[in-house]
């Protein structure tokens, strides 16, 4: 399994997170993206590629980033007020799919752009799916990846 994670502060139903982004889809011409929902399971489903999105309840704190972020201070500038035990984010969205093709892929960017955006955060990418390798992205970056 692979994913893309995104840090975020507010707790969205699945049902919220669903309208959430299929109204983003359309605003940003994506909305040849097709979205099924079932249940509490979000799930993306075009050109028999499947994605689904959780929402995980996981504390990060900046000593977290720290020891994945690999000295980026991209990221990292934003919160040098902070102490390094200050949760910085609460919740997680993490986007997961079974499959590296390049449709699957595509999804996968699209989606990870369009909540970092939502959320104002950063693309945290621990598997080595995006092109530098580097683990976290921000919003801007991700363009690149999207086709």
């Amino acid at each position: 399994m692979i994913s893309l994670s995104i840090p975020c502060n507010k707790y969205v139903s699945s049902e919220k997170l669903f309208q959430l982004i299929s109204l983003k889809l359309v605003e940003m011409n994506m909305a040849e993206i097709i979205l099924k929902f079932d249940g509490n399971l979000l799930y993306i489903d075009s050109f028999e590629a499947r994605v689904w999105i959780d929402i995980f309840n996981i504390e990060t704190t900046l000593s977290d980033l720290k020891d994945t972020a690999s000295g980026e201070l991209l990221i990292l500038s934003n919160f040098l007020d902070k102490n390094e035990d200050d949760v910085l984010y609460k919740y997680m969205y993490d986007i997961s799919s079974k499959s590296r093709d390049f449709e699957t892929l595509n999804i996968m960017n699209k989606l990870a752009f369009l909540l970092s955006k939502y959320e104002n955060s950063f693309i945290f990418d621990d598997n080595g799916l995006l092109g530098a390798n580097k683990g976290i992205y921000s919003p801007e970056e991700m363009m690149e990846f999207i086709k």
